[in-house]
């Protein structure tokens, strides 16, 4: 199901002016948090502007579909509202979810808050409220009570007309309200407080007194229109106006959004200019296919908000209009018309563009008539979506597959070969299709025809269908029938003409067709609609449709072949010559002319012009007498008129003699020329003489007759040559010149063919000298041949070769087939190890070296950093090689490697576990560890499992090294992690042969070294000679030779690489030794890194021991202290406090949360004296911030320090603040050693080492004792007393001692109200509690006191009454109660006098009483009181 989760600004600031037209500004406004972007989650202070006038200021929130408030025994979550110049009247909210209740507060200034009441919640979302009645806050808090959440989905504060200034000026009015305007706008605005002047501004900003003043209607023009007028651009105007009135604060901001479209002429512009939220007007008409509302109910898939979708189209495209706020009202039908002007925002959803409207649209006047879907193609909607997205289509003859989704679900997908797209029930109207019985996941069905609408979510197309009716499980329409009748003619052609019937089974539908080969729809011009047979007089293609209720069938074609024969073309009796080869005749020729069809007529020309139907029509020979050339033609009625036929008769009354040769190149395929020989008036006899023997003749001499002979020349074919053939007669000779290619003799293969499981040597000859070959393998590339040459490698190869000389044909192909078999070797195991102790592994549990650690039997170590072998979390049998990654240590992705070559390895297999998700990648390096493959990547469980991986199945490398890289998963763990390896096995074919000198050995392995060093470099390949360099540049033979091992002193790289006869050179190996760096003393070291790094260091100068726990030793000198951690660990001696080490402290620096530490790579030298104890020095906490450098480490006393309050726990790093002078500082269980608990207000004095975490600066005291606690004299505890019945005294024994008190019985701090002077309660239960407070004193125990005020000492208190006794006038004051009832009595009893009162005070006229004694009973809204009074 696809979730809609979106907001749109303009839809939200009418929403708002909404509001704003119901209630005054001035009382109400209304927040809908759904409307506001995400905030970050559990932000602390974070700000959240909702409008100009307010602002929230939040605290463990954050932003969704609504605000959410958590709160935790650690977070206490809340909202707080900005102050604004009036009172808050209420608050309602919609909220819910799982905390109980609410706590609601008011404020002034932000900092004294003071509840005002308490809100209930549910799990249910509801609507709550509270008032705050006579309280005057111009702030409240929104707190969270317990350790749940509150989900708040909208919120509405009411304020009252009055604030701290006086009364607030009314809000203005704008006239029209803002919204969407198509037309030049005016606006005015007003303001209900007389004389009020307003304030406005067009640019978004906030107005003040000093924006522009109000004085006449505000035009609302484009801002980038230089003329100010109305365009069709699309604009935004925000007017934003404040009045201000003498006597009065000013009004709330009033804002009025103007929204002018962008206006387009139809579909296709909408969507090709659209953007996000902006507003366009569509000017064009429009057609409605459908709205999702009309469709009935279904409940099959889940999709939502299925009524909310139109669609329409015009002659541009179709276009869905998605309308969630059901501003929509018409009910159009299919075919309705829509005049132009609709109004919405441009939406791209996922790749679907939407249309959402913002104003209803109009009615429909006219109608098209029902809309018939386009037929499509899936490959048309995948290859070109945009020209049919929203268009409603029909596929047909589509296959349909039935799945399940992860839910359980089906999925329906239809496809068409490679094409697939997948339906989806977006209006929901398809539940009897997904719960048919028939609808199986697995099924497939063929054949069907599936409607809908296109649409895209992403990247995956889908199509909506409409109804069920717009599946087709029957079949799909059929296409039309065609029948063809006429006269036929051979190859299924029609002879002259056709007559065409085009029919369906369904005599209502209706058939459409064209005949120019486009493809028929029912409305383009091209389209001709079928109403009866028709005739074609040419070949014609024909395309037909069939639409049956607006089902369109699929098109059916035919291609008409019509069939008009042609004449045959003229033949000449005797045949005459050509343009080139003259056929003579002696003084005359009759000619005659006939054609083989039927009943043509001929027409000819004897002036060399081509004959036409009108030229002389042949009825008899012709007589020649003269050299002519005859153009003849045949015609037949309805007939192709025959090719133009031409002979040459060249008379002569004179000796001559023509030859004419059928051809003058001969081959062996066509070996034979036919000379055609011409003579008149000969007196001699013709001979023919060939010069060539491979020329024959079939004849050599003939008679001198006048007219035509033939005679045959045949070439043998054996070999290429040329012939001369010369025809004579007496005086008159010719000559015609012949040439004849032979075909070259296939190339022949030695050996012929074979198999063999050695290689084979080819060789390819031809039996022409100097004949070139060509030959190809497997189809290959054509290559040359220029001698024999081998295949050696396993294969079945095929041999194709051809032979070409130049004035030969190319020879025939030949081909060889030969198959090299090489019998299948098995790889070995060649290395395996677990890693065990037995093996010459040695185990620890060190984890975190950072540089690398060599463990294994000495031939055969393994490099190993971050990581060990361990006997914890083995695979098998007792030890397991173990990498971690803590999460301190962000870098620490361990990985371990051969040290060593492994021959001619194909594969590695091994076992491996993880937890926290730790995955682990694998490697191999061909050039002694230099450069690595690049790595496959392992998914491992928590569960042993065995994996492979592959280095080359042919072992193609002489040696490999292998590595092992722990790698982090997506989601980083949040602890120390573990990737454990075991069972390692190493595949491969020991023997095999060697191409390369075996990697050098150089020993020891790279390292820390302190002290010179002897290196010693061997070869395993017997006689290699080894080449070295001592300045880190690449060796080659040139170099150093290695002879005998030598001394290194100082830090070195050295570089080395073997050679040998006859072999490739190995790759080059290196190994660095590091000597630390000297530095004098802790200050050095320090000044001398800023950030971690892996330098071994020498402190040189003498240390003095301070202090070890666990990991952490503590040493300092004269310039400064310094941790030395030693988590490895390495240090092995124990010290005592003051011992002396002289010098000799190896170690790397590491800058940990900005602390400087010490790694030891070295054990330290034992103790040289003993300076006693080390004594802290004494400081202050603002000495420290100030120069934390120098007391970084820092064993340091900081005197009468005032703590917080809280609890150490033992073996848990706790922290407690404390002050010492005006600085707060951290007390920390650094060494999870501490164990007590701490009062608040505790002094003491504190002893420590000074650290830093990230930027917070920590004491940490060695244990309990550095902790001394300086009693204090106690404040005495208050005396709570009570005066009268409703009046509170509290008072304190000690001198100039501060009274804090509480009322609701919670315990009294520094942070409670502050005791001033007596202060009366009102009616009630009331625990009051007090505390007496004192600088340079212990806090006095709690004082309590419980009261209970009834409402008759409340209102016997709280009233007055005066005069009394009373001349005339008398005055009753019942301060904030409201009086409702005054009655009068007498001593007596009697009623005087009985008037109801809606005040707080009242005067009563007493002058028509007598003087004496009365009683007056004063009725209250809290309850009534009767008092004395004596009338003078």
């Amino acid at each position: 199901m696809k979730k809609r989760n979106k907001t749109w600004n303009f839809f939200a600031a009418s929403l708002f002016l909404l509001f704003a037209s119901v209630f005054s500004l001035q009382a109400q406004t209304t927040y809908t948090f759904a409307n506001y972007p995400q905030g970050v989650q559990y932000a602390v202070n974070e700000e959240h502007i909702l409008d100009e006038n307010v602002t929230l200021y939040t605290t463990s929130c954050h932003f969704r579909e609504e605000i959410r408030v958590y709160s935790s025994a650690t977070n206490d979550g809340f909202f707080v509202s900005n102050a604004l110049p009036f009172y808050i009247d209420s608050l309602a909210f919609n909220l819910g979810y799982k905390a109980d209740e609410v706590n609601i507060y008011g404020s002034n200034n932000g900092s004294d808050w003071s509840l005002v009441g308490t809100i209930l919640t549910t799990t249910n979302y509801t609507n709550k409220g509270l008032d705050f009645g006579s309280n005057n806050y111009v702030m409240f808090k929104f707190d969270v009570v317990g350790t749940q959440q509150v989900r708040v989905k909208t919120m509405t504060i009411f304020y009252k007309t009055s604030g701290p200034s006086g009364t607030m000026a009314a809000a203005p009015i704008a006239t029209p309200e803002g919204g969407i305007r198509t037309s030049l706008t005016e606006v005015s605005l007003t303001s209900e407080t007389s004389g009020a002047s307003i304030y406005y501004t067009l640019d978004g900003t906030n107005p003040d007194s000093t924006s522009t003043l109000y004085t006449s209607p505000i035009r609302l023009a484009n801002p980038n229109n230089p003329v100010g007028q109305y365009d069709t651009a699309g604009y935004n105007v925000i007017v934003k106006a404040i009045a201000y009135a003498a006597g009065s604060s000013p009004s709330l901001i009033t804002t009025n959004e103007y929204v002018f479209p962008y206006e387009v002429a139809n579909i296709a512009a909408f969507k090709a200019n659209g953007n996000n939220g902006e507003v366009y007007r569509i000017t064009g008409d429009l057609t409605f296919v459908f709205y999702s509302g009309s469709a009935p109910e279904g409940n099959a898939q889940t999709a939502s908000n299925s009524t909310y979708y139109t669609y329409l189209k015009d002659d541009s495209g179709y276009m869905m209009v998605y309308d969630n706020t059901g501003i929509l009202s018409h009910n159009y039908t299919e075919g309705d018309v829509i005049s132009g002007g609709i109004i919405g925002s441009f939406d791209n959803y996922y790749g679907q563009i939407e249309f959402k409207p913002l104003m209803d649209m109009p009615a429909s006047t006219t109608n098209t008539g029902t809309v018939t879907p386009e037929i499509a193609t899936i490959n048309d909607i995948v290859t070109n979506y945009e020209q049919y997205e929203s268009k409603l289509v029909t596929f047909q003859n589509v296959e349909l597959r039935v799945s399940a989704n992860s839910e359980g679900g089906l999925v329906l997908r239809i496809n068409n070969g490679t094409d697939s797209i997948e339906i989806y029930d977006r209006f929901r109207t398809l539940e009897n299709i997904y719960n048919s019985e028939l609808l199986q996941p697995g099924n497939v069905y063929e054949n069907i025809s599936v409607t809908g609408f296109v649409s895209t979510y992403n990247t995956k197309r889908e199509i909506f269908p409409r109804t069920e009716a717009d599946f087709n499980f029957d079949g799909n329409i059929e296409a039309p029938e065609f029948t063809i009748s006429g006269d036929s003619a051979d190859n299924g052609a029609y002879l002259f003409s056709a007559q065409v019937s085009i029919t369906h089974n369904d005599v209502n539908a209706e058939i459409y067709y064209t005949i120019d080969g486009s493809e028929p729809d029912t409305t383009s011009a091209s389209t001709i609609t079928y109403t009866a047979p028709f005739t074609v007089n040419s070949t014609t293609t024909i395309n037909a449709i069939a639409v049956v209720d607006g089902n369109v069938s699929s098109v059916a074609s035919q291609l008409v072949t019509i069939f008009i024969p042609t004449v045959s073309t003229p033949i000449f009796t005797p045949m005459g010559g050509t343009a080139t080869e003259s056929v003579v005749f002696a003084d005359s020729v009759t000619v005659t002319l006939a054609c083989e069809t039927e009943n043509a007529e001929i027409r000819y020309t004897l002036n060399g012009d081509d004959p036409t139907s009108t030229s002389a029509l042949y009825e008899n020979p012709i007589q020649l007498t003269t050299t002519t050339i005859i153009k003849a033609k045949a015609f037949k009625d309805m007939w192709n008129s025959s090719e133009v036929a031409e002979a040459h008769y060249t008379i002569s009354n004179t000796p001559i003699l023509a030859v004419a040769a059928s051809t003058t190149t001969l081959n062996a395929q066509n070996n034979t020329a036919i000379l055609t020989i011409s003579a008149a008036h000969l007196t001699d006899s013709i001979t023919l003489v060939s010069d060539n023997e491979h020329f024959t003749l079939s004849n050599t001499q003939l008679a001198p007759t006048n007219g035509v002979s033939t005679i045959t020349v045949t070439f043998d074919a054996l070999t290429s040559a040329s012939c001369n053939v010369t025809v004579s007669s007496g005086s008159l000779s010719q000559t015609v010149a012949l040439v004849g290619i032979a075909t070259l003799p296939a190339p022949t293969f030695t050996p012929a063919t074979g198999t063999t499981d050695t290689a084979i040597t080819v060789t390819i000859a031809c039996a022409v000298a100097d004949a070139e070959i060509r030959y190809t393998i497997n189809n290959g590339d054509t290559l040359t041949y220029n001698s024999p040459f081998v295949l050696n490698t396993e294969g079945v190869y095929n041999i194709e070769a051809i032979a070409y000389k130049t004035g030969w044909d190319h020879s025939a192909t030949t081909s060889a087939t030969y198959t090299i078999f090489v019998p299948v070797l098995t790889d070995t195991i060649i290395y395996a190890t677990g890693f065990e102790v037995s093996e010459g592994f040695v185990t620890s549990q060190t984890y975190n070296n950072v540089e690398a650690v060599y463990n294994g039997p000495e031939d055969a170590k393994w490099g190993i950093v971050f990581g060990t072998v361990s006997t914890t979390s083995y695979i098998t049998d007792a030890s397991s090689l173990q990498m971690r990654w803590y999460t301190s240590t962000p870098n620490s992705l361990g990985y371990a490697y051969t040290n060593f070559d492994l021959a001619h390895a194909s594969r590695v297999t091994f076992y491996a576990k993880n937890t926290n998700g730790l995955k682990v990648a694998v490697s191999h390096s061909t050039d002694g560890g230099n450069i690595y493959s690049t790595p496959v990547v392992y998914d491992l469980t928590s569960n042993a499992a065995q994996y492979e991986y592959t280095i080359s199945e042919d072992a193609a490398f002489d040696f490999v090294r292998l590595k092992f890289d722990l790698v982090l998963p997506t989601e980083v763990p949040t602890s120390t992690s573990r990737l454990i390896i075991d069972s390692v096995c190493v595949y491969g074919f020991p023997d095999m042969e060697f191409s390369l000198v075996q990697n050098p050995v150089i020993a020891p392995n790279s390292g820390n070294v302190f002290e010179p060093t002897e290196v010693s470099i061997t070869c395993a390949t017997e006689d290699a000679q080894i080449y070295y360099t001592t300045d880190g540049t690449e060796p080659d033979s040139l170099s150093t030779l290695y002879t005998v091992p030598f001394m290194v002193s100082q830090t070195t790289t050295i570089k080395a690489k073997a050679f040998k006869a006859d072999l490739m050179p190995s790759a080059v190996v290196s190994a660095t030794y590091n000597f630390p760096v000297p530095v004098a003393n802790i200050a050095a070291f320090k000044a001398a890194n800023s950030e971690t790094n892996n330098t071994v260091y020498e402190l040189t100068g003498d240390l003095i021991f301070v202090y070890k726990n666990g990991a952490n030793i503590f040493l300092q000198d004269s310039t400064g202290s310094l941790l030395v951690y030693d988590n490895a660990p390495i240090i092995s001696g124990n010290y005592n406090e003051g011992d002396v080490i002289r010098g000799s402290v190896y170690g790397t620096y590491k800058l940990y949360n900005n602390l400087s530490e010490m790694i030891p790579v070295r054990d330290f030298p034992e103790a040289d004296g003993n300076i006693g104890t080390v004594l802290p020095t004494v400081t202050s906490a603002f000495e420290i911030g100030e120069n934390y450098e120098a007391f970084e480490c820092k064993l340091v006393k900081l005197e009468d320090v005032v703590f917080e309050g809280g609890s150490f726990v033992d073996e848990q790093a706790s922290t407690i603040n404390f002050m010492h002078g005006d600085e707060t500082m951290a007390c920390r269980s650094y060494f999870k050693n501490l164990s007590m608990t701490i009062p608040q207000g505790t002094h003491a004095d504190l002893t420590g080492f000074v650290l830093i975490y990230n930027d917070i600066i920590q004491i940490a005291p060695r244990n309990n004792a550095d902790i001394q606690v300086i009693i204090l004299e106690q404040v005495e505890t208050p005396i709570i007393t009570l005066v009268g019945t409703e009046t509170v005294s509290i008072t304190c024994a000690t001198d100039e001692a501060q009274i804090y008190y509480t009322l609701d019985g919670t315990t009294p701090d520094e942070t409670s109200n502050l005791y001033t002077g007596d202060f009366d309660l009102v009616e009630g239960n009331w625990t009051v509690k007090a505390i007496a407070v004192k600088e340079g004193m212990q806090n006095s125990e709690i004082a309590e006191l419980q009261v209970q005020v009834s409402i008759e000492e409340y209102l016997d208190a709280i009233i007055s009454i005066y005069p009394n006794p009373v001349d005339n006038q008398l005055w009753i004051n019942c301060g904030d109660v409201m009086m409702q009832n005054i009655a009068i009595y007498s001593a007596f009893g009697q009623s005087m006098n009985t008037f109801a009162v809606d005040a707080t005070q009242v005067m009563v006229d007493m002058d028509e009483l007598s003087a004496g004694v009365y009683f007056i009973n004063i009725v209250t809204e809290k309850g009534n009181v009767v008092k004395k009074i004596i009338k003078r």
